[in-house]
């Protein structure tokens, strides 16, 4: 379909209206990934020990940063309700997360500090990369905190569909990332060369500027917040209530992930420095991907909670998508050839070591193909959230995680036949497995909710 004609309200399904609303909410995911991004390509230029090193830290920040993801989707859930109807609320609600957040962020500086060196061996058992692990977890955990302010404030411009605001504050964020990371690693202009905990400084900075700005053009949130009846304990509980199913089932993609790349540190420095190139390159490239399926999740719920008990319904949800899959699918199609075209081109942009390319080579001819099954099932999951099906979701996914991939993981590692190459076939494993089994989920859940689906219920999925 060309036209983005609408019937009864909802918009007929078309690649220019999903694109439209998916590529603004990829733009934003992309930017916060550069910051990742950067700050791998630096240091895989620096030496592989700081790569490694930062792997193994950025993996657990990563799992502390997902236990409070919850609270900045509750936030925005919550404005995005009341914010034409009531501001104040919407405004107090905003207050109430950054509160929550920020008191997370104070138990997790607190508890880096204490065991920063307890944590980083779980991932690693090289006392070098323990060391160094350890000094750029200590430096980087003091970044939450602006994060946290950074989160709470992304739910509120993004509930009040104000986005550019937020991305204004990232690329500020990113320009200043890029800059002092290359002066403080490299010691470029005058500035010392700190190696690993100048990209840790750098983050802490970029973060600190951009949290800075975000606050300044959001003032008036917290004013108007200031003027409303004075937060009570049920405040507090509602935001909880809202904000722990999304943070635990972020928390355990995260632990299930630290894991992956424990066991695979147990082979060495650079197989453990070619896994991280190519998990940030796959989570950078599948960015496309995963706004496509969030825009999915909107018109499949909007067109639920408009054709209840209609046939119509079924064949508009059901065009959505199909045509979201094909979209994420060719997308990915496109970006799958220049990898096994291009393998070698592509690895020496995120590092010149050459150990670490020929580590990370095969690895990458394998990685290709299975980004088409990791697109399908990410598609399927965004539209099962859009029929209210986010435990079914979880289940598939921890199952297949927890289940599957890490058990056996294990067992061939205790078995001393463990390679990159094997554990990443692994991966491409569950990721088809994933996407059939959410496939035929969708299928039968699709099926089964035409009946019964309560369109008063219809945006659960963004609390989920």
């Amino acid at each position: 379909m060309t036209s983005n004609t609408s019937i009864q309200g909802v918009q007929t399904p078309s690649a220019r209206g999903l694109l439209k609303l998916a590529l603004p909410i990829a733009a934003g995911m992309l930017s916060l990934s550069l910051l990742s991004l950067i700050e791998t390509i630096i240091l895989g230029h620096y030496d592989q020990v700081a790569l490694a090193a930062s792997a193994a830290a950025n993996y657990v920040f990563f799992i502390f940063l997902s236990a409070f993801a919850g609270f900045a989707i509750a936030a925005q859930t919550q404005v995005a309700r009341h914010i034409e109807t009531n501001k104040r609320l919407a405004h107090r609600f905003v207050q109430i997360s950054t509160i929550q957040i920020v008191s997370c962020a104070l138990f997790l500086i607190t508890t880096v500090h204490f065991f920063k060196t307890q944590i980083i061996s779980i991932q690693v058992n090289d006392p070098t990369l323990i060391k160094a692990g350890a000094d750029y977890l200590q430096i980087k955990s003091w970044s939450v905190l602006p994060i946290a302010f950074l989160m709470a404030l992304r739910g509120y411009w993004h509930g009040a569909n104000k986005p550019k605001t937020f991305l204004l504050c990232l690329l500020s964020s990113h320009i200043s990332s890029a800059v002092f990371c290359y002066l403080l690693v490299n010691g470029k202009a005058g500035f010392p060369e700190l190696g690993l905990n100048g990209a840790a400084i750098a983050n802490l900075i970029s973060i600190s500027v951009g949290t800075c700005v975000l606050i300044l053009l959001s003032r008036h949130v917290f004013k108007k917040a200031s003027d409303s009846q004075t937060l009570n304990s049920s405040d507090f509980k509602l935001g909880w209530q809202l904000a722990w199913p999304t943070s635990l089932q972020q928390a355990t993609f995260a632990v299930g992930t630290a894991a992956y790349m424990a066991i695979i540190g147990r082979l060495g420095i650079t197989e453990l420095a070619a896994a991280h190139l190519l998990i940030t390159l796959s989570l950078v490239l599948i960015l496309p991907v995963i706004g496509i399926g969030m825009a999915a999740t909107t018109f499949i719920s909007q067109s639920f909670s408009r054709f209840q008990e209609s046939k119509s319904e079924a064949g508009i949800s059901q065009q959505w998508y199909k045509l979201a899959i094909t979209l994420a699918c060719s997308i990915v199609f496109i970006i799958g050839i220049s990898m096994l075209l291009l393998p070698e081109k592509i690895l020496f942009i995120l590092t010149d070591e050459v150990d670490v390319v020929e580590a990370a080579y095969w690895s990458l001819l394998i990685l290709a193909p299975s980004l088409l099954f990791e697109a399908f099932a990410i598609t399927t999951k965004q539209s099962l959230y859009a029929i209210r099906q986010n435990k079914a979701v979880m289940k598939v996914l921890v199952i297949t995680q927890w289940g599957l991939l890490l058990p056996s993981m294990l067992l061939i590692h205790l078995s001393g036949h463990g390679s990159l190459e094997i554990y990443i076939v692994m991966h491409a494993a569950q990721r088809a497995i994933n996407s059939i089994w959410l496939y035929r989920t969708w299928k039968r859940e699709h099926k089964r909710q035409l009946p019964n689906f309560d369109p008063s219920l219809s945006d659960i999925h963004k609390t989920n």
